[in-house]
């Protein structure tokens, strides 16, 4: 008994360390620590695997207290909700529950989603400051960062565009589904680090089953009809429905896009390509210019050409009956 609780408290404390380092390094390296932060849930996931959703609750709250004590509330209610409490849904009901994976990332975003907003509202009412007006602080201090980490030739010009009403207005209007896209990158590349990290231990993978093969991921087809409603949306030019509109198209060309990787990767599997050159072959889709728009539209007409053959044939179905 003592020595289990020696190893939960020392497995507690590298967790939330580990949590911390990720989470306020990123802050500190603007661009790469996006990409960084993006981690952060990770420790905590791992935590809940081997101490249960107490050892990842107790992870996050200590994490967050020692937070807003040493930057601001704020700050600790960030880590809070975007990232601790995202890691214990996605384990939950990965693990728990067993769900699909792309189930699990929309059910615990969606909560985390809606527990942000309700922070939101209530960080306007009993402050003299609204959540906009710190986003846009936010912007013009992450600028000022990358001008100061990756100079460019006239870091003037620049400074004077991301200060600019047009691109902080622009931002703001699509940061809904900017922060949407974060929370479900942070789902899909936290479970299958869990994933792999956990098929390495001893136990194997633990009971930790991601479903369906990555491959073979389809979404439903209809979300092809919200595009044809985000495409109306924008049309009528009307602000708040043109908001909805892009935010809305925003979302579903990731979705095709990631619809159109899954595509990609079934081919290399098919094709036996080597891990390395798989590797090679993802970057350059999602960094060349136009190549993850084509990817989107790959994905997009996989509903009508079906390039995987994975849809059961009219026919077989008929035929069955």
């Amino acid at each position: 008994m003592e020595m289990d609780i020696k190893r939960f408290l020392l497995h507690l404390l590298l967790g939330t360390g580990a949590a911390l380092v990720i989470f306020l390094t990123s802050l500190q390296v603007p661009l790469l620590g996006v990409v960084t932060s993006i981690l952060t849930p990770l420790p905590v996931m791992i935590l809940c695997h081997f101490w249960g959703l107490r050892g990842g609750i107790l992870a996050v709250l200590i994490a967050s207290l020692v937070i807003s004590t040493a930057f601001n509330a704020l700050l600790g209610l960030i880590f809070l909700t975007e990232f601790g409490l995202l890691g214990i849904l996605l384990y939950y009901y990965l693990a728990r529950r067993g769900l699909p994976w792309d189930r699990g990332i929309v059910f615990s975003s969606s909560i985390v989603l809606g527990i942000m907003a309700l922070l939101a509202i209530s960080y306007g009412m009993f402050t003299s400051s609204s959540l906009t007006d710190w986003i846009r602080e936010e912007i013009h201090e992450t600028g000022r960062r990358l001008l100061e980490f990756y100079p460019v030739e006239n870091p003037e010009d620049q400074s004077l565009w991301i200060a600019s009403d047009r691109f902080l207005g622009f931002v703001l209007r699509i940061f809904p589904a900017l922060l949407i896209l974060t929370l479900w990158l942070e789902g899909i590349v936290n479970i299958l680090l869990l994933r792999r990290i956990m098929s390495r231990t001893p136990a194997g993978d633990g009971g930790i089953v991601v479903s369906p093969e990555f491959s073979t991921w389809m979404c439903p087809d209809k979300l092809v009809w919200a595009g044809i409603l985000g495409s109306f949306l924008i049309m009528t030019k009307v602000s708040p429905l043109l908001t909805i509109g892009i935010n809305t198209v925003i979302l579903l060309l990731a979705v095709y896009f990631l619809q159109g990787i899954a595509i990609v990767s079934f081919f290399f599997k098919k094709k036996n390509v080597p891990l390395g050159f798989r590797v090679i072959g993802y970057m350059l889709l999602g960094i060349i210019q136009f190549l993850p728009f084509l990817v989107a539209a790959l994905g997009l007409f996989d509903i009508w050409i079906d390039f995987r053959k994975l849809r059961p044939r009219v026919a077989a179905y008929k035929k069955s009956l």
